[in-house]
């Protein structure tokens, strides 16, 4: 899917604000900005991006999304994992206009390990951003997803010029 940047500048300028504690075990494994957005992902130390076993994601998106399209895209997203794997498990733990927080799992499928992930959706003045927790693996203890749910549920969303 691509999305129609609504700012032109610099790819350096692109940062997202950091507003959320990760523990010293976790590092950048991987960065990456363009005039339609920029991603962070956090790796376990030791690992790297790609083999890794747990994955911390923030992304932004440039350009004007609406509850309509926020939706449209939740909906692709699911049918894009869906495809191919019968297997999934999808569910919506969150649902405020512009701002959505869904977790979804599989026991494997198209090539890719077992996956839980639980991730957020927001809509800011400037575009989508989105903060995720993946571990490989179909299913996740209790007490880890409470903490992983939480962990996307209260940062603050948005990005510095």
């Amino acid at each position: 899917m691509k999305f129609k940047p609504r700012f032109v500048e610099p790819p350096e300028r692109w940062q997202l604000i950091n507003d959320f504690e990760i523990s010293p075990k976790w590092m950048v494994g991987h960065k990456s900005s363009n005039y339609e957005g920029a991603i962070v992902e956090y790796i376990l130390v030791g690992e790297n991006i790609n083999n890794w076993s747990q994955l911390v994601t923030t992304q932004f998106f440039a350009g004007t999304f609406d509850v309509q399209r926020l939706n449209e895209i939740v909906s692709i997203t699911k049918a894009g994992l869906e495809e191919g794997c019968g297997l999934l498990e999808w569910n919506v733990i969150q649902n405020h206009p512009g701002d959505i927080i869904f977790e979804w799992n599989h026991s494997g499928c198209n090539g890719f390990p077992a996956t839980y992930e639980v991730a957020r959706l927001k809509i800011g003045e400037e575009g989508l951003y989105r903060l995720a927790y993946d571990i490989k693996t179909k299913s996740i203890i209790p007490s880890l997803k409470t903490h992983w749910v939480e962990f996307v549920e209260k940062p603050r969303l948005v990005r510095v010029r």
